[in-house]
């Protein structure tokens, strides 16, 4: 009965490194889901038909792909980093999704 006590400390040691490897993965997931977003929105916003709003296309594109990856898209901020909607010009967009942070008891 000399090493009882290591069992529920094992246990704890356990199960906070299944929250951090989870807490982890939500980041990486998170990450690549805007990435996703952010060049689908650039896709949708250069292939833009004439006389459409490229900015509301973008972000449509955006939403879709964050809801194709299993989020909620109104967490979503995108926003048009540099470019105009003009013939051969470089447009870049950024996004951001908000990821929760799970406070570990150590």
């Amino acid at each position: 009965m000399a090493g009882i006590e290591a069992i529920p400390f094992g246990l704890l040691v356990f199960v906070v490194g299944v929250l951090l490897v989870s807490n982890a993965w939500a980041v990486i997931d998170a990450k690549m889901t805007v990435a996703s977003a952010a060049r689908e929105a650039t896709r949708a916003y250069v292939e833009a038909p004439a006389g459409s709003d490229p900015s509301a296309l973008a972000l449509d594109a955006a939403a879709e792909a964050v809801r194709g990856g299993g989020r909620d898209p109104a967490r979503l901020t995108l926003t048009a980093v540099s470019g105009s909607f003009a013939r051969c010009e470089k447009v870049t967009f950024a996004a951001s999704y908000p990821v929760p942070a799970i406070t570990l008891p150590w």
